[in-house]
């Protein structure tokens, strides 16, 4: 091999010389795919540099102009150079320079591709620009390593740069990778060389390029906001002390002008007709139980639909035009569950077991689908050319975590508009991460200070200047800094253990494990799609692959695009005989046997409440909080213990929490009264009941 007579026979990880990865940084994934960030370690003699270049005309007579528009090397803040515009297609506008050992030159062997951020679907191939000497013999490129004109190509100089041009046709953030015969893995596959933390971004998702320079940036901004509160009168009109208030945040939303979707959860599945409601129940306490007796203190005001209506209403009216209100739909819930209550669109969960599925709504309602991670099905996104699928959302909430993850929209979608696209932050600290994520292309962005939804966020008001504010991101965002590369869990669902990041200004990228110093966490903490494979379904060709320890289940076509395996253009092409032989050779990650086991073995049946249920309202039965979620009565019944303790001797505590034996006709009960034990109403579903659950199944069931 020319590694050995080049550099002798000291290895490092992977089989590679020592020379190329001094340091052991080569990685191999399961499939014996072997990558070497070259950007990871500095005493690796590798390096990126992309530059624009000036007109040329190749070995065919065919002109390449120079580089349009202005490229800015901002590689030392974000880690990225940024290509105000798109080249032509079919022109080679864009030079990437590969610095690397003299040693290792090989016209016509040596690559550069181009692949979008966070993917292996190749989208770009370039080799060393050649010329012909006089006697028709390849020969390289005269401007970069000048031959003899009578000379072959073993008398070109070798030179310690490779400069290729290449063709840079769409927008979006790319990653560059460069192969090289001479760096192999021990299996004798090319070891794939990345530049993790020099990047390319071309163009803008809140610009278009206006003749050679990007232009002025038009945000269009909003916020979808679940606000999952729990039943509506004892947090608003009869507020228990300690509960969250929907008043409150209606107060903050007062005149924004933030196109602002309030989520609220009605019903946790399908249960309408469990609320009391002036149409059927005449008048109702304050606290919303029904009231049979038409006392004093009841009101049709106080029935809990109308409260409902009331909280709808007060949400819109905090700022026409600007605020409105989608309902909730869990799995078993129906749209028409909300009819009446004056919504504007929904909010789509799904399960441990499947995506959220997108019922028919009214014209002009919106439609939400909370998958909680990357869309891997492009067909069911409407893009700028009009095309979409009858299945698709209007919106899609790809992040909804306390992490912010790698993936960004303009990578795999450049030219879908920033609205579709929602992401929420959870257990934030400050309002920091909205530039971050304004600049992958969301455009609709939500940061809460609490772990989950049912408790109001300390950040709203800043939430709301932020994003008005957004036209101020320009002159701030350089001021972002590096941080210190940190353990997660790859949002991407491409890693089968927790990876290495690195945030770089507004960019974050995956980088060796070698470069954390932190104790790693758990190797099991991080579910995966894995044995990702291009398989027959009928006369289809579909992706399948394997979420944790699930068996193989059809996924959307770019789980395998992006492990680098091209789609099939039919089933004929898999066809052996009568048999479908299944694509399986495509990059990817492996759990180990030990994270099969574990994901296998089920959860307790019985588990910590995650907060406090809301006190109890009317005589009805709860609802489920979530199909296969199990319900804890401890926290409703301190909630009532509680309720208890605070009201004076008397006849109606007697009752409801006494002997229960019911007062006389002539007792008046008191307006905050809650039903009697084991009537509680329906809680808020819970983080982790409810929008988590979608984040565990990502987008393993997202297909048409």
């Amino acid at each position: 091999m020319l590694s050995l007579a080049l550099f002798g026979t000291a290895f490092a990880a992977c089989g590679l010389s020592a020379v190329v990865d001094p340091n052991g940084k080569c990685e191999t994934d399961a499939n014996t795919y072997s990558t070497l960030d070259a950007d990871s370690d500095p005493d690796i003699p590798i390096s990126l540099a992309i530059s624009s270049k000036f007109a040329t005309t190749d070995a065919f007579s065919v002109t390449h102009t120079a580089t349009v528009g202005a490229l800015s090397d901002n590689t030392g803040s974000d880690g990225r150079y940024v290509l105000a515009c798109k080249q032509t297609a079919g022109v080679k506008t864009v030079g990437f320079n590969v610095t690397r050992p003299a040693a290792l030159t090989a016209f016509g062997g040596e690559w550069v591709q181009l692949f979008p951020k966070d993917s292996w679907e190749n989208t770009t191939n370039e080799y060393e620009p050649f010329t012909f000497n006089d006697y028709g013999a390849k020969v390289p490129l005269q401007e970069f390593r000048p031959t003899d004109p009578l000379s072959g190509v073993t008398d070109a100089p070798t030179k310690d740069v490779l400069n290729v041009f290449m063709e840079v046709k769409d927008e979006g953030d790319y990653e560059v990778m460069f192969g090289n015969p001479n760096i192999k893995n021990e299996g004798d596959k090319w070891v794939a060389v990345q530049f993790k933390q020099t990047l390319l971004r071309v163009g803008s998702p809140w610009a278009e390029c206006t003749g050679t320079d990007i232009g002025t940036s038009s945000y269009s901004l909003g916020m979808i906001a679940p606000i999952l509160f729990g039943g509506p009168n004892t947090n608003s009109i009869a507020l228990v002390a300690g509960n969250p208030s929907y008043n409150d945040v209606i107060a903050e939303l007062s005149g924004t002008t933030l196109d602002l979707k309030v989520v609220l959860e009605i019903y946790p599945r399908s249960s309408a007709g469990s609320y009391t409601d002036s149409a059927n129940d005449g008048v109702c306490y304050r606290a919303g139980n029904s009231c049979p007796e038409a006392h004093l203190v009841c009101k049709a005001e106080y029935c809990e639909i109308d409260v409902w209506k009331k909280i709808i209403a007060d949400f819109k009216a905090a700022s026409t035009g600007y605020v409105t209100v989608l309902g909730s739909i869990s799995p078993g819930a129906s749209v028409a569950d909300y009819d009446g209550l004056g919504v504007d669109g929904f909010y789509f969960l799904g399960t441990d077991d499947a995506a959220p599925v997108i019922q028919t709504v009214g014209a002009g309602q919106v439609t939400v689908s909370a998958l909680g991670a990357p869309l891997f099905d492009a067909p069911k996104v409407s893009t700028q050319s009009g095309a979409s699928n009858p299945g698709a959302a209007d919106i899609y909430v790809t992040l909804a975590s306390s992490q912010l993850g790698l993936w960004n929209p303009f990578s795999w979608y450049p030219y879908v508009a920033p609205s579709k696209w929602a992401a929420i932050v959870t257990d934030a600290t400050d309002v920091s991460a909205v530039s971050k994520l304004i600049d992958r292309g969301y455009g609709y962005v939500y940061v809460t200070s609490e772990e989950g939804f049912d408790t109001k966020s300390s950040l709203m008001t800043a939430m709301i200047t932020e994003l008005e504010g957004t036209r101020r991101l320009q002159g701030s965002e350089r001021r972002l800094q590096a941080s210190a590369p940190f353990w997660g869990c790859d949002d991407t669902l491409f890693e089968c253990k927790p990876i290495c990041m690195k945030q770089m200004g507004m960019v974050t990228t995956k980088v060796s494990d070698t470069l954390c110093s932190a104790a790693p966490l758990d190797q099991c903490s991080c579910k995966c799609l894995h044995s990702a494979q291009w398989t027959c379904e009928e006369s289809a060709v579909v992706c399948k692959a394997r979420y944790g320890h699930e068996g193989l289940k059809t996924v959307g076509d770019k789980v395998c695009e992006t492990r680098g395996a091209p789609k099939p253009a039919n089933v004929a092409e898999l066809r052996v005989a009568s048999f479908c032989e299944p694509v399986t050779e495509m990059r990817g990650s492996a759990p180990t046997a030990t994270c099969l086991e574990q994901w296998a073995t089920p959860e307790p049946t019985t588990k910590a409440p995650t907060t406090a249920a809301p006190a109890t309202e009317k005589p009805t039965e709860k609802p489920s909080a979530s199909p296969g979620t199990s319900t804890d009565t401890s926290t409703e019944m301190s909630a009532k213990e509680k309720w208890c303790s605070e009201q004076p001797e008397g006849p109606e505590k007697e009752y409801h929490c006494g002997s229960g034996e019911k007062p006389s006709a002539t007792t008046q009960a008191p307006e905050e009264a809650v039903v009697a034990a084991g009537k509680p109403t329906p809680k808020p579903l819970v983080i982790a009941e409810s929008f988590a659950a979608v984040m565990a199944f990502a987008a393993l069931a997202i297909h048409a």
